[in-house]
């Protein structure tokens, strides 16, 4: 039921899948003179910045039952964090978003989000191929003329997620040298 192009908190998954699945994509787009292109970004701070109100709605509609959402959040509503800087550690805070990582269900969080973003492509750029693993995202398309409509649309959920893209590890590429230069 999950989405295609989707790697992460997934049985028999891995990271590797994702490089696979564009190297495959790429080799085809060579052999069949496919303007293939792509977009590449990174979550920032991932789990720390996933909001809990979006997570755990998403995770209702999607039918997790709702005894464990109630245990699940009244967990989270329990959890304070403290921050680390340099060799002092900060006093308990009590925080609303994010989820711990190494705990399991943050996994089905993250796995959450990444369903919210692949049905977050296909309704408004059917035509792009979204690719997950966990907090890493990737989109191909056929034209690089629409990038900019891709990254508007990647950005407009991010913000609506309230999210934050690590803009150092955001790139795009393409195919054929003249997607390329119309990237640039």
């Amino acid at each position: 039921v999950l989405p295609v192009g989707l790697y992460g908190s997934r049985p028999q998954c891995y990271a590797g899948q994702v490089w696979s699945h564009v190297l495959w994509s790429i080799e085809n787009a060579h052999l069949n003179n496919i303007g293939l292109c792509g977009l590449l970004a990174d979550l920032h701070k991932a789990f720390n910045m996933l909001p809990r109100m979006v997570v755990m709605e998403a995770c209702a509609i999607l039918g997790i039952p709702m005894p464990i959402l109630i245990a699940w959040a009244g967990a989270l509503g329990q959890m304070q964090r403290r921050f680390q800087i340099r060799n002092s550690l900060s006093p308990a805070v009590w925080s609303t978003c994010g989820f711990p990582e190494g705990d399991a269900m943050s996994c089905v969080a993250m796995l959450v989000v990444d369903i919210l973003y692949h049905e977050w492509f296909h309704h408004f750029l059917p035509m792009t191929q979204p690719i997950s693993y966990v907090d890493d995202w990737q989109i191909l398309l056929c034209d690089p003329a629409q990038m900019t409509a891709v990254a508007n649309t990647l950005d407009t959920l991010v913000e609506s997620l309230d999210l934050l893209l690590d803009k150092k590890k955001t790139h795009v590429w393409a195919v054929h040298t003249d997607g390329r230069r119309m990237l640039r």
